[in-house]
């Protein structure tokens, strides 16, 4: 092995050729002893079979199909396409010859989809490409092949550029102004906007009941201070009695943190049957608090009612966000922390440490190179996803989660809405009259929750 790497290091470069004063340590190599420890790369994560990542040039075994950058089983539906996956091919797309699937996507290992005609080929052998070998005027090597590059639907063309449109982070394609991104947000001005840690579009705007503050997007729910919160696409006061909570459920003066309803003063009623705040917990702390059991445990999501808390899959209040704890609220972790997701839940790491599973190393809130967890991409293999309010859809892509509209974050009974929103299916707008009642069967002061919605 040291032969051939050193070989193919120096081809084409005579300094790099290995020196006859290098040979004692070739030989030294060979005369240690055979069971004297080797330092060797990390093994490549498994790829191929079905729920795996896709293998080189989208290969699965078995006649499998590639989806989404996942392997689908031969005989399984094809996520998202709605066609059973037989041979490579996904129905009516994504074989050779056939039209390419939805996100100009081929299914069999080998094909490119080529935009122009809208069908999945091989290259031909004047196209075929390597990295590094420039292709025509207009053209860029993607995946083996030098395909048209820049419009709509092409890849794009070096350092990510489109001649209109953004480019997707996710497959290296063009998308058109306006066309909705992977990462849930809207390509507009040449890139994709309007969603947590991404940037604001034209008009300082986000979506989903988002705000915007310093050029980024936040999430309702997330603090953007001590003092203030987003809360339904607009910046407010937090922590006071009717105020929304502040960062991670906290009220001011022992009051009890209501979710979607905001902040009750300590002896206040907690609404619905909850009974009474008392020192951040409800029902004379009886539930909300740290070691006390979730509040109401069941849909329309789980309530912890005093700061630093979240609901685990035991349906108890348990310290959040720190190094080793579970992650908070929104898969969030204190200090730039990453979420990490295994068998047993959820738990937080620390910056610059590993994610696990292959899942890359934490950075700045999010665990980077490991190629699977962000949004838009494929889902780890703990069916996971390590970015803040995202959540894994269809077991397949990672997507948002947990802002107005999009799909809840959690799962089971254990499921949860950025403030001020329920999850009722997807996050909904609650506590008013006619809308759904908010975490912990709770609705407006005057109001009731009657049977699932607030009267």
């Amino acid at each position: 092995m040291l032969l051939l790497s050193a070989a193919a290091a120096g081809c084409g470069d005579d300094d790099t050729l290995p020196r006859p004063d290098a040979a004692p340590a070739i030989d030294a190599a060979l005369d240690a002893p055979i069971d004297a420890p080797i330092d060797s790369p990390a093994p490549p994560p498994p790829c191929g079979a079905p729920g795996e990542a896709c293998c080189a040039s989208r290969a699965c075994d078995a006649g499998g199909c590639c989806v989404a950058d996942v392997c689908v089983a031969a005989g399984e539906m094809c996520p998202g396409i709605g066609m059973t996956c037989a041979d490579g091919s996904c129905g009516t797309c994504g074989a050779e010859g056939q039209s390419c699937c939805a996100g100009y996507m081929c299914t069999t290992a080998g094909l490119y989809c080529f935009v122009d005609v809208g069908q999945c080929m091989r290259c031909t052998i004047g196209d075929a490409c390597s990295a590094g070998v420039p292709c025509g005027a207009g053209e860029i090597c993607s995946e083996g092949c030098c395909q048209p590059c820049g419009g709509p639907g092409q890849p794009c063309c070096a350092g990510g550029a489109c001649s209109e449109g953004c480019c997707e982070a996710r497959d290296g394609r063009c998308i058109a102004e306006g066309a909705s991104c992977s990462t849930g947000g809207t390509c507009s001005g040449g890139s994709c906007c309007g969603v947590p840690g991404h940037p604001c579009c034209v008009g300082d705007t986000c979506l989903a009941g988002g705000c915007c503050s310093s050029g980024g997007c936040f999430a309702s729910g997330q603090d953007l201070s001590s003092t203030t919160v987003c809360s339904d696409g607009a910046v407010v006061a937090c922590g006071g009695a009717g105020q929304p909570c502040c960062a991670g459920n906290s009220c001011g003066s022992g009051g009890c943190c209501m979710g979607a309803l905001g902040c009750v003063a300590s002896g206040a009623p907690c609404g619905g049957l909850l009974g009474t705040c008392s020192a951040g917990s409800c029902a004379a702390g009886a539930c909300g608090g740290e070691g006390q059991g979730c509040c109401w445990p069941m849909p329309p999501g789980s309530l912890c009612t005093a700061p630093g808390v979240a609901c685990n899959a035991m349906g108890r209040c348990e310290s959040c966000g720190a190094v080793g704890e579970p992650c908070c609220q929104g898969y969030e972790c204190e200090g730039g922390g990453c979420c990490e997701h295994d068998n047993l839940g959820t738990r937080c790491v620390a910056p610059g440490a590993s994610c696990g599973d292959g899942t890359g190393t934490c950075a700045a809130g999010r665990c980077e190179g490991g190629g699977c967890g962000d949004i838009g991409q494929r889902c780890c293999s703990n069916a996971g996803c390590n970015v803040p309010y995202s959540a894994c859809e269809a077991d397949t892509v990672c997507a948002r989660c947990g802002v107005l509209e999009r799909q809840c974050c959690g799962a089971m009974f254990n499921t949860w809405c950025g403030a001020p929103y329920a999850c009722v299916g997807a996050c909904a707008r609650c506590g008013a009259a006619r809308e759904p009642c908010c975490a912990g069967n709770a609705c407006e002061a005057g109001l009731a929750c009657l049977g699932a919605a607030c009267g």
